[in-house]
């Protein structure tokens, strides 16, 4: 895809093996890499598109403007809505795998497009296996597959795009900053400017903006690191908020902007 990687550390609860339960530091025994360790973010089809990997699984994160209250899961829901129901047997045999739904007033809507042909047969397309998984939301949906082929990928990817596509789409609303905590509020003309998901658009941008800017932006974000890192943790495994989102954006921008002032100054001084 042309695009570099940039770090995670992540756990998912969803295929997490490890319980982290504080008996199992007594045995003594290493615990598996469950943590997600690196990602790559882009944008495709309108969508603002998240991959993920560990050892085991790649997870793509999927946000746009699609919804309307369709809210499901495919094969395995062991971390999302514990009030998502496993649909029934005639509904799990036609699509071909067990499906959850959403609670109510999500049911009605969701059903509509479970039952739609093309939809289950976008479904079926993707092979999940009994370890992989597809959960959709309201403008949010995460696939996890245990595919490490690039073709294998982009091929499920494209899938992916064309059965979110059939969901209509929902009129984006203009972010809020407003309900970032308080203690954000001051970061806020900073994340407009610099909050940029896509690595490489927000990578081209900083190179090309000087280094008084750089130190500016430097100076103002870095301090909140540990705060906006704090802020993130607590959605644990709910999906970020586009404003949180972007926060994160903001604080990953700002690292890479000291990266590539210290490459600046070295330079420098070299010289």
């Amino acid at each position: 895809m042309g695009k570099g990687t940039s770090s995670l550390n992540l756990i998912d609860p969803q295929v997490a093996r490890s319980s982290w339960d504080w008996r199992d530091s007594l045995s003594g025994k290493p615990k598996p890499s469950d943590f997600f360790s690196r990602r790559l973010s882009f944008k495709a089809n309108a969508f603002r598109v998240m991959l993920r990997v560990n050892d085991e699984f790649l997870v793509a994160d999927v946000t746009g403007a699609f919804g309307n209250s369709v809210v499901c899961s495919f094969v395995n829901n062991k971390a999302y809505e514990s009030s998502r129901k496993l649909g029934s047997n005639s509904l799990c045999k036609a699509i071909g795998c067990k499906v959850y739904i959403g609670p109510i007033p999500y049911a009605e809507s969701t059903l509509s497009y479970l039952l739609n042909p093309s939809f289950q047969n976008y479904v079926k397309a993707l092979q999940l296996s009994k370890r992989e998984s597809l959960h959709i939301d309201d403008g949010y949906a995460s696939l996890y597959i245990q595919r490490f082929v690039c073709d294998d990928v982009l091929k499920a990817l494209d899938i992916f795009y064309q059965l979110l596509a059939l969901i209509p789409s929902a009129e984006k609303a203009s972010i809020n900053y407003q309900d970032l905590p308080e203690g954000f509020h001051k970061l806020i003309p900073w994340i407009k400017r610099w909050g940029i998901c896509d690595d490489n658009e927000r990578s081209d941008k900083i190179s090309k903006a000087s280094s008084n800017t750089l130190a500016k932006l430097i100076d103002v974000v870095e301090p909140e690191f540990s705060a906006i890192n704090t802020y993130l943790d607590s959605f644990q495994n709910k999906p970020l908020i586009e404003q949180a989102i972007l926060l994160g954006a903001l604080a990953e921008g700002a690292s890479e902007a000291k990266l590539l002032l210290k490459k600046r100054i070295a330079e420098k001084d070299k010289a």
